[in-house]
């Protein structure tokens, strides 16, 4: 699976997936984020994947996540005081479409992630 070519829609399909009730993922965790529970049904080979709005790390390479994303992340930690708290698939859904508003774009060619990049300490 090519992880640069998955869509907004696509994880939007994948939230849609699960009853509203189902915790989805936590926020303010970056290996249990949402976002990252999706990548790793998406790479179940991976070793490690973590999520954040900066960058997305699957076994240590780096992605930079692409606008839609990071705004996924940020709304979603933002609502939760810094707490890891359970996300429903619900609450993901409306985070989901607040960006996607936000966004004024169509969500099908909206990519997760861009190229990998080089990480610098």
């Amino acid at each position: 699976m090519d992880v640069t070519r998955v869509t907004m829609a696509d994880f939007a399909a994948w939230l849609r997936a699960f009853p509203p009730t189902a915790v989805v993922g936590q926020a303010v965790s970056p290996c249990t984020c949402p976002l990252a529970r999706y990548l790793r049904v998406l790479v179940p080979e991976a070793q490690a994947i973590t999520v954040d709005q900066d960058v997305i790390l699957i076994d240590a390479v780096a992605y930079s996540p692409l606008a839609w994303a990071a705004d996924f992340v940020e709304i979603l930690d933002l609502g939760m005081d810094g707490e890891v708290t359970d996300v429903t698939a619900e609450y993901a859904l409306a985070v989901w479409e607040d960006v996607e508003f936000d966004l004024e774009a169509s969500p099908a060619s909206l990519v997760l992630l861009a190229a990998p990049r080089l990480m610098t300490e």
